[in-house]
Parts: structure tokens; sequence; C-alpha cells
């Protein structure tokens, strides 16, 4: 006998919520879209336990190496940077060379 599973209909707009351990990806680093959501979000709650002090993730220094090469931008890239600084100029570079 063939299931058939049933689904509720969603508000539009409404997003399909699934566990973070459930994800196929969950094990890879925020992306620069999602660290800027929740630095915003942290911001926004006065939460003080940001990840912005923390040093900029490999995948986040690759991008900005990339991004920097690509923009003809030596200055924007540094060993030293935070995930929230690298973040900040991901984004910058992104806006300049209209990705």
């Amino acid at each position: 006998m063939e299931s058939v599973m049933q689904t509720t209909p969603r508000a539009k707009g409404e997003a399909i919520s699934k566990d973070p351990d459930e994800w196929t990806t969950g094990d890879e680093p925020m992306t620069p879209s999602q660290a800027s959501y929740l630095k915003t979000l942290c911001e926004q709650a006065g939460d003080d336990r940001s990840y912005a002090d923390e040093p900029m993730t490999p995948s986040q220094a690759s991008y900005l190496k990339t991004l920097c090469e690509q923009a003809g931008d030596d200055r924007s890239y540094a060993e030293d940077l935070s995930k929230a600084e690298a973040s900040k100029r991901i984004d910058a570079l992104r806006t300049e060379l209209k990705l």
C-alpha cells in the first residue's frame, strides 16, 4: 500500500522549521549572511555573548582573499581579523563587486 505524506498548509512567507542537528550542512561554518544576521540579532537583543571577537573562520579568510583579488584590493585582508570585521569587509567587497 502506498503511503501519502500529508502536510499542513503554511501561511504565506512562513518558513519551514527543521532541527539544525538534522541539516546536511550543519557542520559547516556559518555563511557571511548568517554571521551578519546573527550579529544584528545579538545587537538588537543586547546580547554581549556575541561571536564578534572570535577570529575569522578559514572559510571567511578564503572568501575574503578571493574577493580582494577580484576587487584589486590588497588592503582589506589581514590574517588577524575577527569574524565580525571579516564579515563587514566581505559585505563591502560584495557590494563593490555587485555580487
